[in-house]
């Protein structure tokens, strides 16, 4: 076999090009952030103020290869997530697959802005019926608390529930309902 072509091949495209190849065909997990979803670049580099949050989301999009469970909420127009500039907040049918296996939360709760450097997270913790110190709060009712990544640089900002492990890419997108 005549291997002059392949080397010409090679000494045009160079070294360079050809490492970035070679991570693109084995899997370079340090490459793996310029096809994750969402983007790095999508995510929110500034706080956004209560009013910008204001309003309610609907998923946008479900993100979750293979994943049957949570695929099965995509599509769903009653989960949705009411964000209020009082800083209190309605989630309804919000899946929870961290720690309630799947279970839909549909509660009261508070929420704030959390710097997480290099992005923001909108947090969210249920409001307690009960007086503080009562009981062990049960983490999928009266204790249960989430967060969610925010998306955009301005309004309409998403939000982003991360589902497993950050680098799995598995989450759902929830974008806000035109005014």
């Amino acid at each position: 076999m005549n291997m002059k072509p392949w080397n010409e091949a090679i000494r045009r495209i160079g070294p360079p090009a050809l490492i970035v190849l070679c991570a693109l065909l084995t899997g370079c997990a340090s490459l793996s952030g310029l096809f994750a979803y969402p983007p790095f670049w999508d995510y929110a580099r500034k706080a956004p103020t209560a009013l910008g949050l204001a309003g309610t989301y609907h998923i946008r999009r479900v993100w979750a290869p293979g994943s049957k469970d949570i695929e099965n909420f995509d599509g769903r127009r009653d989960v949705s997530v009411t964000i209020r500039s009082d800083k209190t907040a309605t989630l309804t049918n919000v899946p929870d697959f961290s720690g309630c296996g799947g279970k839909e939360i549909s509660t009261a709760v508070t929420w704030a802005v959390y710097d997480e450097d290099p992005t923001f997270e909108v947090r969210f913790d249920a409001i307690s019926s009960k007086k503080q110190g009562n009981s062990v709060a049960d983490v999928c009712g009266e204790g249960w608390s989430t967060g969610m990544d925010l998306l955009g640089q301005r309004r309409p900002y998403r939000l982003w529930m991360r589902i497993g492990v950050p680098n799995e890419d598995r989450g759902i997108e929830f974008q806000l309902d035109p005014e």
